[in-house]
């Protein structure tokens, strides 16, 4: 796997192999260099995974603990329901994994003292997490930056936490600098994760099938589990904007 990140692409020497590769390749040396063990991992222990990543921020932000239950469960449970699992959709499960430790970095990004030395974690550790996140869903940087943007203006009194959002988006524009050029010649592999390379990209799903939570393709499961999942979901969003 090594070998394929650093050989150029056939046909396309002057582009670089995505960098979903390279994280996979690293991984796979976690696996004793075997990246069918890394991919089940991922799929297969996403649910405890998700969960695990998602209950610190939900205990430091929900107070009742059954709601907090609830919610780490929902959230551990999506890519299931959004059929990732059993579509094989590794780019599902490193979001669902990492986006919950990307918030609790941003979270202490910005409540923790501007002269403390651990102050500057949240800033590191939103970085790192960008790096996986931008490597295997391109289009994460798009969300991140503007994100960042808004942040830095929100922040504009405070130099120190804005430099920590500097930290946050430099550290992925910085590791992934030798496939930007292949994005500036090619932006459509800004879409491209490792889902759309590996099972190509499936016609668009209806409006009523994406408020349901479901995706076109096979390994979904039935109509009623996501209607009754979603639909608490939906239920408790509008109840929450109507208070």
């Amino acid at each position: 796997l090594w070998r394929t990140v650093i050989s150029a692409i056939p046909g396309a020497p002057a582009q670089v192999t995505p960098p979903w590769e390279a994280l996979a390749a690293l991984g796979s040396t976690a696996t004793l260099g075997q990246p069918e063990w890394l991919t089940t991992l991922l799929l297969c222990g996403v649910v405890p995974l998700s969960l695990l990543a998602a209950y610190p921020l939900a205990r430091r932000v929900i107070n009742d603990r059954r709601v907090r239950l609830w919610v780490c469960g929902t959230c551990a449970l999506l890519p299931v329901l959004l059929g990732g699992t059993n579509q094989g959709r590794l780019a599902l499960s490193v979001v669902a994994i990492s986006l919950p430790l990307l918030v609790m970095a941003a979270r202490a990004l910005v409540l923790r003292r501007t002269r403390s030395p651990e102050a500057w974690r949240g800033g590191w550790g939103a970085g790192v997490v960008l790096v996986a996140l931008v490597a295997f869903e391109p289009s994460m940087i798009i969300f991140a930056l503007v994100a960042g943007i808004l942040g830095a203006i929100v922040l504009r009194r405070s130099p120190r936490k804005i430099g920590r959002i500097g930290i946050a988006l430099g550290v992925p524009l910085v590791v992934l600098l030798p496939w930007w050029p292949t994005v500036i010649l090619a932006p459509g592999r800004l879409f491209v994760g490792p889902d759309s390379a590996l099972g190509g990209v499936p016609p668009a799903a209806s409006v009523w099938q994406l408020l349901l939570g479901r995706d076109v393709g096979p390994g979904l499961p039935p109509l009623w589990v996501g209607a009754v999942v979603f639909g608490v979901i939906w239920i408790v969003a509008v109840l929450g904007l109507a208070r």
